[in-house]
């Protein structure tokens, strides 16, 4: 692998082989001495008479595509680095050729294409010999003859590359400077090793093979249990519905959380499990991936490890609310009370900062008012506080009266209560 002198050391190949070329016959008697340069084309000094001049200038850098998905991926699932692939690049150049007398760029050019198209692959000992000058010209940067370049393990290649009239124009109109001959080349590849460090595993100590009859977990559903399904809310029985759920050995998780423990229920088609209360640390309320998975002993010695595991599904669970309303301001618009002030809304479990919280109101007296407000932005917590018991709400200009409330915390929405004849009855505050 090369350093990331690398790409400086493609140019500096590239001049030593054309200044080779140049000094030697045909060319060195027919033009005479021959600059090589590795300039950008608008400081290639024109300014006087016309330069013998031979300029290599790197206009473009590319990823080379058939070495970017070398050793992927380079983390594993706990986010570690496990390789560090090397950077894969193409270099795109043009060599453009100057004379000082009439015919002498045409022989440049054509000794040019000469001597990349006999040797489109430098040796490693070229390469070496141009990174090492014996006498470094003025400028030379320090380093390059530890790039690595000669080295590395897929070596140089040299090819031309085709520019239409158009991109031509594009480029030499970017550059600024008076266009001359140019032969467009493209270099593969430079590979820039990384700097990073990374995590090797042990050898594999022997290979253990076994069989198991059982599928893959599916999960098609899940609910609160009964034959009206309901909110699910902390405390409740949960069904989980699909194929191939049991096994000897299985973990059903919701978020992050192991709850097998409070499987009561293990049957291929159904798994029942309930629902803690409170909830475990860091589990609040709204959508919650639940997973199922298989394990059996693998390895020397045999470990417990996760064989299949489910597509996740979703389950909602709902917070449990109470209210309670402080007027702050009250008013009389054609003979009805308006009213302004704060619902405060305490929840269980408590909800996150960065949770949306939206409040719901509906008339009891069936009159069909109906209002909608949401908490503040990160429910009124300060940046240092993760999660509340209770949210501050601001209502305004709402008719005095009994609501009922309906609570939304994300995906969740709190349920409402209902009467023997049907109708819904709470939870209420009075405004």
């Amino acid at each position: 692998m090369s350093t990331a002198l690398a790409i400086a050391g493609v140019t500096a190949l590239l001049r030593d082989m054309l200044a080779n070329a140049f000094a030697a016959a045909p060319v060195a008697s027919a033009v005479g001495p021959v600059t090589v340069s590795s300039l950008p084309p608008d400081r290639v000094d024109l300014s006087t008479a016309e330069p013998t001049q031979v300029n290599v200038f790197l206009h473009q850098v590319s990823r080379n595509l058939g070495w970017a998905n070398m050793d992927a991926p380079t983390r594993d699932a706990r986010g570690q680095r496990v390789s560090a692939p090397p950077l894969a690049l193409d270099l795109h150049l043009l060599i453009t050729v100057y004379g000082a007398a009439p015919l002498l760029a045409e022989i440049l050019l054509g000794r040019t294409a000469q001597l990349f198209h006999e040797i489109p692959v430098p040796t490693r000992a070229m390469i070496a010999r141009a990174l090492s000058p014996a006498a470094p010209p003025a400028g030379w940067p320090s380093g390059l003859d530890a790039t690595g370049l000669a080295d590395q393990f897929e070596t140089l290649r040299i090819t031309p590359e085709a520019m239409s009239n158009e991109e031509i124009s594009k480029l030499w109109s970017a550059l600024q400077a008076r266009y001359r001959p140019t032969l467009a080349y493209r270099v593969t590849t430079v590979l820039i090793d990384s700097d990073l460090t990374t995590r090797k595993a042990l050898p594999v100590q022997g290979v253990s093979v076994g069989a198991t009859g059982q599928g893959r977990p599916r999960i098609d559903a899940v609910r609160a249990q009964g034959a009206a399904p309901g909110p699910v809310l902390p405390g409740s029985t949960v069904e989980v519905l699909g194929a191939d759920l049991a096994a000897a050995d299985m973990i059903l998780r919701l978020g992050p959380e192991d709850l097998t423990a409070q499987v009561t229920q293990r049957q291929p088609d159904r798994l029942v499990f309930n629902l803690p209360d409170p909830l475990p640390t860091g589990l609040r309320a709204g959508a919650l991936a639940v997973t199922v998975a298989h394990r059996a002993p693998l390895g020397m010695p045999p470990e417990l490890r996760e064989i299949a595991v489910s597509t996740p599904a979703v389950l909602v669970i709902a917070p449990r609310v109470t209210a309670a309303f402080v007027a702050s301001a009250s008013q009389v618009r054609d003979g009805v009370t308006l009213r302004d002030g704060t619902v405060t809304l305490s929840f269980a479990p408590a909800v996150g900062r960065a949770q949306a919280v939206a409040l719901a109101l509906n008339a009891v007296d069936g009159s069909g008012l109906s209002y909608s407000f949401r908490a503040p932005p990160g429910n009124g917590l300060p940046a240092t506080t993760a999660e509340a018991a209770s949210v501050a709400v601001a209502i305004s200009a709402v008719v005095a009266g009994a609501y009922l409330i309906r609570v939304q915390v994300d995906a969740a929405e709190t349920g409402l209560t209902q009467a023997a004849d049907g109708s819904f009855n709470g939870p209420q505050v009075t405004i």
